[in-house]
């Protein structure tokens, strides 16, 4: 049976390094893969600690260890969440889970399936519509997980590489004069959900939300510094970067008819210093090229699923009720 994350747990887990094994998962904030860092864990420990309610977490526990966690946090908006935490003992990361005395690879796909279905079931008591769940494309998570309702959307492409101009730069000439590049603004949202309706195939939409509420809780962080791309006062465009630990990740949209905006935008992303990562969305095949005209690398490919669900409704009738 799976339990809420007491604030002692957090004292032990620190001290025993629990829970064992990797985390499974690839949260879109604070970490990317292969760039989780300590400061990653620590903050997720502050997390629960100070028992914030945009997170929700549950534990599987054997005697005193933590054998599974799996924890979610919402994104920018609580519709949507995201399961950034997701650690079972028995786990290969490559080959699932392993038989041995501590537990039979079975009991180890039960746990986590029961491990998630509790998660989701915490994160939908706080509003959450919608859970989002990123892991390799090729872990054998997936297949576990859409037991549990998860459904594969889309694929994304982790690209690397270091800001500043590269070799194949498009040049600037006069075919830029035509755009103008500028800061978002807080009436850009309409514009940017029109933007991302027109740049996005409807089967992504149908996880990630149609709707304006869903899209806007899916964004990244409200530190993201942003650009939209303009041309008429219309917007074409738009491009936003947020700092990490040691680097910063970076986003972009362009309108399918007016693709000669992209060099734009990117050149104004990379002018930004410092190393760079980009989640790649297998659609975005034309910003995939771009980059890799400018020195960038594919260093990892993930798997984005998503649980649809419905959200409680708030009765004050039914409150006054039950209190």
């Amino acid at each position: 049976m799976t339990q809420g994350l007491r604030i002692s747990d957090a004292v032990f887990s620190v001290l025993l390094n629990q829970p064992k094994g990797q985390n499974l998962v690839w949260a879109s904030r604070s970490c990317i893969g292969h760039k989780r860092t300590r400061s990653t864990n620590a903050g997720f420990w502050k997390d629960v600690v100070t028992q914030r309610l945009d997170r929700a977490t549950r534990v599987w526990r054997e005697g005193q260890n933590l054998a599974a966690l799996a924890s979610a946090r919402s994104l920018n908006g609580p519709r949507a969440w995201e399961v950034d935490h997701l650690y079972l003992a028995e786990w290969d990361e490559e080959g699932g889970p392993r038989g041995g005395p501590v537990g039979q690879p079975d009991k180890q796909e039960d746990i986590l399936r029961q491990l998630l279905d509790d998660l989701v079931q915490a994160s939908l008591d706080k509003g959450a519509e919608r859970v989002i769940l990123r892991c390799p494309t090729e872990s054998p998570v997936i297949a576990a997980v859409r037991h549990t309702g998860f459904f594969p959307y889309f694929t994304e492409t982790l690209m690397e590489g270091l800001s500043g101009r590269r070799i194949g730069d498009v040049p600037e000439g006069e075919t830029e004069t035509v755009w103008s590049v500028r800061e978002r603004l807080p009436q850009d949202t309409h514009g940017l959900f029109q933007l991302y309706s027109a740049a996005t195939p409807q089967q992504v939409r149908v996880g990630m939300g149609f709707t304006l509420d869903h899209w806007r809780d899916c964004q990244g962080p409200q530190s993201a510094r942003q650009w939209v791309l303009t041309h008429q006062d219309r917007i074409y465009g738009w491009a936003a970067v947020w700092s990490l630990t040691g680097a910063s990740e970076a986003e972009i949209l362009v309108h399918p008819d007016r693709p000669e905006g992209l060099p734009v935008l990117v050149n104004v992303v990379l002018a930004q210093q410092g190393p760079l990562l980009w989640r790649v969305p297998a659609h975005q095949e034309t910003v995939r090229r771009q980059l890799l005209l400018r020195g960038f690398q594919e260093a990892a490919e993930f798997a984005v699923l998503v649980k649809t669900v419905s959200a409680r409704k708030f009765s004050h009738a039914i409150a006054a009720v039950e209190a």
